[in-house]
């Protein structure tokens, strides 16, 4: 059984306890059980940090629980989650964010917070690749990322009438377009890059749907939610699978810098994406075949150094 019976929640003097294994604590109670399984599908035995939509999401249902306690007069809200560290490691992930966004924490705040339970019952985030992982993410890391975000301007808490927008992050158009099956394309860095996966010639369709269900998308499927975003550039990393004329047709600069899947890039690869993401007049949108690995890892890069 775990407990971290330090985290106030803001609501008065309301305790915020992580549970497993069915341990409860004195006094009066609500129990609240996330359903956090839910909130990432893995590729092999990768372990990733929870969507911001999940995220977002679940912070708006962790303020109602803790309202109510506060209307029922209950001392502590229970999150009552399944055995096991990343379970466990979701759990306190959230709870953190939570307090990262609502209660101002520092990630080194929120860290002393679970100082009293044993490194050990979590594990670090890591990568999908089939190999063992070389690299933990920590959670340490994520509260890092979240409070970076808030110190940008890119995220902030919302108007209680409205908790679709947190500042200027629209959650309502976050979901829409984090659907596999209505583009698989997220906005990281706001007004300046987008990642999506990467599109396939489907002679006159615009999306085609494989025998395993998954959606494939054309290159002018993307036109529309290109103008959304303000996208004038497209930068494709992995091998030809679509004609760049349909991009060229629609007034959008393409650009090819070919790289190795699971590889790091190389310096040369590194200072022309930079390159042509300065030179941009608009948002630019970075694919490769999946749109995360190599994606990732050179926005990843530009945000470093930018």
């Amino acid at each position: 059984s775990v407990f971290d019976n330090d985290v106030k929640s803001g609501h008065t003097d309301t305790n915020i306890y992580i549970s497993q294994g069915g341990c409860l604590p004195s006094g009066s109670f609500l129990l609240y059980r996330p359903d956090i399984h839910r909130w990432y599908e893995p590729f092999n035995d990768d372990f990733g940090p929870i969507s911001i939509s999940f995220t977002l999401q679940f912070i708006s249902v962790l303020e109602n629980q803790l309202a109510q306690c506060l209307v029922t007069g209950c001392e502590s809200l229970v999150l009552s989650v399944e055995d096991g560290p990343r379970t466990l490691t979701n759990a306190a992930f959230l709870v953190g964010c939570y307090m990262v966004m609502k209660l101002d924490k520092t990630p080194d705040q929120v860290m002393d917070c679970f100082a009293k339970l044993e490194r050990a019952l979590f594990e670090d985030y890591r990568d999908a690749s089939d190999s063992p992982a070389d690299f933990g993410l920590t959670l340490k890391d994520c509260w890092g990322g979240l409070q970076r975000g808030r110190a940008c301007g890119w995220i902030a808490c919302p108007d209680p009438l409205d908790t679709m927008f947190w500042g200027n992050f629209d959650l309502e158009k976050y979901i829409h377009f984090d659907d596999p099956f209505n583009a698989d394309m997220h906005e990281v860095v706001p007004n300046k890059l987008v990642a999506f996966r990467g599109p396939k010639d489907l002679g006159a369709a615009t999306f085609a749907d494989d025998a395993r269900g998954v959606r494939h998308f054309s290159p002018g499927y993307y036109h529309d939610p290109f103008e959304l975003f303000g996208v004038s550039t497209v930068i494709r990393l992995n091998e030809h699978q679509y004609d760049r004329a349909a991009f060229a047709a629609a007034g959008i600069d393409h650009n090819d810098l070919l790289l190795d899947d699971g590889a790091p890039p190389p310096h040369d690869a590194i200072a022309a994406f930079f390159r042509i993401v300065d030179a941009a007049p608009g948002a630019v949108a970075v694919h490769c075949r999946a749109g995360l690995g190599r994606t990732g890892t050179l926005v990843a890069l530009w945000l470093m150094c930018r």
